[in-house]
């Protein structure tokens, strides 16, 4: 076991203490319980980009003698500098050896699984509260990404984690670089549609991240088996109200306005595909909005402080 030290020696660790593979590399644990190390093969990102190469795509990034190319290192401190509750942080990164090392914000929870189970079981949330709970956290990261550019680009199960109650976003940042064969091999349940058409597909098409969503919201009503099994029948709009209907027992219920979003996100053409920003501000996700007596309430209050406003002029005025 040998002891690594990277970023001018602010943080340690053991290179054979592997918390489990990741893209392009391994994640490793750090002697700091806060943080996790991913380190990442120069030569997987080459590999990468050669194989997006000889589908056609234009050729943006060099890389030689493993060195990695000034476009991904700006990518990288534009990462850093991305706060937001629902996002992982990426703390820093350092190259040597052939390799990029990420330090990242560690989730001490794992994955949305427990999380689902635990909220139903210790805090007795209903099925609908639990998926607005994890749609409006995910859809805030995703919202504040795109709105700086930046395409998620691989939303599966495994990319959302857990930090005490608090949802988190991992895995974002590196879209461009994982548009090789493999890749989509092993993430093809949750592609967008349009992820098939390799030569003209736009990477960074932000309704990507919309379709994916939708499916690992499925993937955790339904289960991963029966959505391989609907893959292949993925044309137009999913019936999702007659999926919900046939398989979610009856102790699960759901509203018209669930169906509503989750039918939205998966709408085949990504053109009349929600955005995430749809996603963000639907009813489902804010049910206050479509409120009649919130609405009215709303609208009371606001002619109270006009009224107020009214009163505080008329006595500067005239006393």
């Amino acid at each position: 076991m040998m002891t690594r030290y990277i970023c001018n020696d602010k943080y340690s660790f053991d290179t054979d203490n592997e918390l489990a593979p990741a893209s392009f590399g391994r994640l490793i644990r750090s002697s700091n319980p806060a943080i996790v190390v991913r380190e990442v093969k120069y030569q997987k990102i080459i590999q990468s980009l050669s194989s997006f190469r000889e589908m056609g795509a234009r050729q943006r990034y060099t890389t030689t003698n493993y060195k990695v190319d000034q476009d991904l290192l700006n990518e990288l401190n534009t990462l850093k500098k991305l706060r937001h509750e629902n996002l992982v942080r990426l703390i820093d990164f350092d190259e040597r050896d052939q390799h990029l090392y990420l330090v990242l914000e560690r989730c001490d929870r794992g994955d949305l699984s427990s999380y689902i189970i635990n909220s139903r079981r210790d805090h007795e949330m209903s099925f609908e509260k639990v998926m607005r709970s994890i749609i409006r956290q995910v859809a805030d990261a995703l919202v504040y990404l795109h709105e700086r550019g930046i395409v998620h680009g691989n939303i599966k199960p495994s990319s959302i984690l857990v930090k005490g109650q608090t949802i988190k976003v991992a895995n974002f940042g590196m879209s461009k670089f994982r548009f090789d064969i493999n890749w989509r091999s092993e993430n093809y349940l949750y592609s967008a549609p349009e992820s098939e058409i390799h030569l003209s597909w736009n990477p960074l098409e932000f309704k990507i991240d919309v379709w994916s969503l939708g499916v690992v919201i499925c993937y955790y009503i339904f289960g991963e088996r029966f959505l391989q099994s609907k893959y292949n029948e993925y044309s137009g709009k999913l019936n999702i109200a007659a999926l919900l209907k046939e398989h979610i027992s009856s102790k699960y219920e759901h509203s018209a306005d669930f169906t509503n979003l989750l039918t939205k996100m998966l709408i085949k053409d990504a053109e009349s595909r929600y955005s995430m920003h749809d996603v963000k501000y639907h009813q489902f996700l804010n049910p206050c909005m479509s409120c009649p007596e919130k609405n009215f309430c709303l609208q009371f209050l606001g002619v109270c402080v006009l009224i107020l406003l009214v009163v505080l002029l008329f006595a500067l005025l005239f006393l």
